[in-house]
């Protein structure tokens, strides 16, 4: 039954339980009362009979004194024509030993051979025999004398007929059980109304829900919003300011998506033209020297080569900018030419700050590091080195290759780089005030290539940055 029951739409399942519990709830009460009704009656007509036998009682004694059994016999018939109200089949009188001694039946009705089990047991009682819809009630006939010698005369039985308090009795039982199942049926269809009523709403509600994985949040229209039903009214008035936020939410999200795409183009397009320009410069430098001393076929080769380096590391810088969301790009070796021409390509703005560059660069011929965001980054360091320190002030490269790392040191002798920005630095976390796109790339490439730094600034006295790089067996692959 759960089975074919939980396969039943959500629409149908709870009208359909709301309906049966409230026709089960009805007719159990009428049925409860039916009983109720049935126990009062039987308590009532116990407690009357033991009236009527007491008074039945104290006619019968003084016959049972004289031991006048015809006088017994008269009464009781006599008792059976008064009007009492009370429709007897028999009355009787036993003595102590069971005997019956007189009895009076109403016509139509045989005598007794002997009395029903459960008659008699106890001083008085009574016995609901339905099968021939009666009642028996017996009390003992005695004095108090009598009572206190514990001696008992008999006792005095009356056999009610209760056939037209059953047929009664029955009767109210059907209508209660009738009005029962009307009254059921009728309160089941107003719950089923209010149900689908308020079901409805929430159908509707729920409707918008699912749409919302598919088509996202949309209000509900004003003119299906029940009018009648306020709190569900107002859990749609809550469901369509969602939509609206949500839609609001969505709309800022994109414009602000869209913001974010045009400043990271913007700062992409900034950091190409700060790392073009530099090798750039490399390529005019080679290009006046070949205008100035390219008859010298030694100055020319040099100057040649010195362009083509250029030119490829421009090239390197480009295809990074271009595909820098899918990690490093150059797969080639650094080696000790291109820490020269880190050197060779800020030697010209060393010369016109009148800054000497001294190094100290002990790397083997191949370090399985990324050759050209190395470059990048000790070049941006080494021009940041040479426009902090003062004129006639040296700056110091120095390149150191172990086992599983590369160490690289820049050491200025400028004013000293500002706490804030070495904090930054040491921690990865610049500060959002500091200037200087040079600064930025590093970091951004330090990421890249896993590496991290160390910054000590002096105030007065310069600063000594030192970059440690880890060196694997091959440098990682787009």
């Amino acid at each position: 039954m759960q089975s074919w029951f939980s396969r039943l739409p959500l629409t149908v399942r709870l009208p359909l339980a709301v309906a049966v519990m409230i026709v089960l709830g009805v007719v159990v009460a009428t049925q409860i009362v039916s009983y109720s009704l049935s126990m009062r009656f039987e308590t009532q007509m116990e407690k009357v009979s033991q009236v009527y036998l007491e008074g039945l009682s104290r006619v019968l004694l003084p016959y049972i004194k004289s031991d006048d059994h015809e006088g017994l016999q008269r009464v009781l018939e006599q008792t059976l024509l008064l009007p009492a109200g009370f429709p007897e089949r028999r009355l009787l009188f036993f003595d102590a030993n069971g005997v019956i001694i007189a009895e009076a039946d109403n016509e139509g009705i045989p005598r007794l051979d002997k009395l029903p089990e459960k008659v008699g047991d106890g001083p008085f009682g009574v016995y609901f025999d339905h099968i021939d819809s009666s009642m028996w009630a017996w009390r003992q006939v005695a004095t108090p004398e009598d009572l206190r010698n514990n001696v008992v005369p008999g006792k005095a039985v009356a056999n009610l007929d209760l056939s037209q308090f059953s047929q009664a009795r029955s009767e109210l039982q059907w209508t209660l059980t009738v009005m029962g199942v009307l009254l059921s049926g009728v309160c089941g269809l107003a719950g089923v109304a209010l149900v689908w009523q308020v079901q409805r709403s929430l159908m509707l509600l729920a409707e918008h829900l699912e749409n919302v994985i598919e088509k996202g949040p949309h209000p509900v229209p004003p003119g299906r919003i029940p009018t009648n039903d306020r709190e569900t009214g107002k859990l749609i008035h809550a469901f369509n300011r969602m939509a609206k936020d949500a839609h609001e939410r969505e709309a800022m999200l994109s414009r602000m998506a869209e913001q974010e795409r045009e400043a990271v183009l913007g700062r992409m397009a900034a950091t190409l033209a700060h790392e073009v320009r530099n090798p750039l410069g490399g390529v005019l430098t080679g290009i006046d020297t070949l205008k100035k001393f390219g008859d010298d076929p030694s100055v020319r080769n040099e100057a040649i080569e010195f362009m083509e380096r250029g030119l490829l590391v421009i090239q390197e810088v480009a295809n990074a900018a271009l595909t820098t969301h899918r990690g490093l790009v150059s797969a080639r070796h650094l080696t000790p030419q291109d820490l020269a021409d880190v050197r060779r390509l800020a030697e010209g703005e060393a010369r016109r700050l009148g800054v000497i560059i001294e190094d100290d660069l002990q790397i083997p011929e191949s370090v399985p590091v990324s050759a050209t965001e190395v470059r990048q980054v000790l070049l941006n360091l080494l021009l940041n080195a040479i426009q902090a320190t003062r004129p006639g002030g040296t700056v110091k490269i120095r390149g150191q290759s172990a086992e599983h790392e590369l160490r690289l040191e820049v050491i200025d002798e400028g004013p000293g780089m500002a706490p804030e920005l070495v904090h930054g630095l040491n921690d990865g976390d610049l500060p959002a005030t500091h200037t200087g796109l040079g600064v930025d790339v590093v970091v951004r490439l330090l990421e890249e290539l896993q590496g991290r730094i160390s910054v000590e600034a002096h105030a007065g006295k310069g600063t000594h940055i030192i970059v440690y790089l880890p060196i694997g067996d091959e440098p990682e692959q787009r």
